[in-house]
């Protein structure tokens, strides 16, 4: 039998079908195969251990000696246990010990910049063995240190450079199979091909074990004027999903920690110092910083990494540093309550209540009307026992206070208290064909809830990668 699951916000509601049989009955299957989005095969499939919580430049990315316990406790208390990318320095690497981080080895110094990231302008220098048998020397050296993560290759490669990228992960994955190669992509790619044939064609070459994109959107001038991109944030994180969907594996969200006016590349600034780059970046309030952290979830990441810490205009230089540092701090607490829930749970669909050209509207699954804007994202555990749903508040600005109605027969509804670190029961209006319950969303913020039921559920999320980006 056909369910529906209805959020209502102010007078917009949003019916998503769910499949269900009695609890002695056949299990029944929702929608599946590989144009639905699911995964052909993913038996052999990499999977991460631990949900990754870290930041882009961590401390000492680019400088050495002498290595301040300071830095690495100021990064600690932000609520980070990772750092994305470590040199190969003995004193830099007994520092990460001490503080007990979990890190990438950056290998990507030892082939080169060009040769991994290639060229828009033609192709790029090939690898050698001798890059191979110093990453072989690498790998040897560190691979049994439990704290090691993966290793980090490269930011933002262009096409050229996917088949030497290939080739390194090629030859991790030989010298140790267990270890993930960390790859970040741009947020699209104006060339001659489009940004889905950019993504799939990273993906089809490097064959990677994780997906990983960054797209900022809260942007604004010296004179105080700002703006947003945010249906191109969507657009890139909803594009990350479905690939990754596609391919069976998982995917992380760059997002956006600082912003550039004051620095050496905002505006005036940026000019008068003849900077290469200018960036008209507003810094994030804490709202906007909790809408980033929330997006990324209800989409299904599996990772989320701030941009950026350690630099002159990240974290640690900006003139914003008072006010971001607490925000991130509060977020990363949050994160590190969720993410071993989140880790074991899988996207199954996700939609927008205010975007009658979101996922599963109009095809009988969602109805929406008025204009509240919420992200509602579906899950389902790996075993397929129990099935989640993540309410996101679009407005960073306005709590919202969203009614949901779960027209199935259940034993009952969760939540997931962060501050308390538990799921709690929720409080329900028992209606004909099921429940009605109310939750509170702060500004930018979201809450996973988990059903509880008598029926017997498959698939009741069924998988909906969601239309093409525009």
């Amino acid at each position: 039998m056909n369910r529906m699951m209805q959020t209502c916000v102010a007078g917009a509601c949003v019916a998503v079908s769910l499949w269900a049989t009695a609890c002695n009955a056949q299990e029944v299957t929702g929608p599946s195969g590989l144009e639905q989005g699911r995964p052909q095969d993913t038996a052999t499939a990499w999977q991460p251990q631990e949900f990754l919580l870290s930041a882009y430049n961590p401390p000492f990315a680019w400088h050495g000696p002498p290595y301040e316990d300071s830095v690495f406790t100021y990064y600690k208390d932000a609520n980070f246990d990772n750092l994305l990318w470590v040199r190969d320095d003995d004193a830099l690497m007994q520092k990460v010990h001490e503080h007990g981080f979990t890190y990438f080895l950056d290998v990507g110094r030892l082939i080169g910049e060009d040769v991994l990231r290639g060229s828009p302008d033609g192709d790029p220098p090939g690898i050698t063995e001798e890059m191979l048998q110093d990453l072989d020397a690498a790998i040897a050296k560190y691979r049994d240190d439990p704290d090691l993560i993966g290793y980090y290759l490269c930011d933002e490669p262009f096409p050229s450079g996917f088949q030497n990228i290939a080739t390194v992960v090629q030859r991790i994955r030989q010298q140790d199979p267990a270890r993930v190669s960390f790859v970040n992509l741009w947020p699209y790619f104006e060339n001659e091909i489009g940004d889905d044939a950019y993504i799939e064609d990273f993906i089809q070459t490097v064959q990677p074990e994780v997906v990983c994109s960054d797209r900022y959107n809260f942007f604004g001038d010296a004179e105080g004027n700002t703006w947003d991109e945010n249906d191109e944030y969507f657009a890139q994180l909803e594009r990350l999903r479905r690939h990754a969907l596609l391919h069976g594996i998982p995917f992380c969200n760059i997002i956006q920690a600082v912003g550039t006016v004051g620095t050496s590349v905002g505006y005036p600034e940026c000019e008068e110092n003849g900077a290469d780059e200018c960036l008209e970046w507003r810094t994030p309030n804490s709202a906007e910083h909790r809408w980033l952290v929330y997006s990324s979830l209800a989409y299904g990441v599996h990772g989320i990494i701030w941009f950026h810490w350690d630099h002159e205009w990240g974290v640690t230089g900006n003139p914003d540093r008072d006010i971001i540092y607490p925000s991130i701090q509060s977020l990363n607490g949050e994160i590190a309550v969720l993410k071993d829930i989140m880790l074991h749970l899988t996207t199954t669909q996700v939609y927008h209540t205010d975007d009658p050209n979101s996922a599963g509207a109009g095809d009988g699954y969602v109805e929406v009307a008025g204009d509240a804007g919420l992200v509602v994202g579906l899950f389902e555990d790996e075993e397929g026992n129990e099935d989640y749903f993540m309410i996101m508040n679009k407005d960073y600005a306005q709590p919202v206070d969203p009614v949901i109605t779960i027209n199935a027969i259940l034993d009952g509804v969760q939540v997931f208290n962060v501050e308390t670190n538990q799921w709690e029961d929720v409080p329900f209006e028992p209606e004909a064909s099921g429940v009605s319950i109310s939750a509170h969303l702060r500004e930018g913020g979201g809450k996973l809830f988990r059903i509880d039921r008598c029926v017997q559920w498959s698939r009741v999320f069924g998988v909906v990668p969601g239309p093409a980006p525009r």
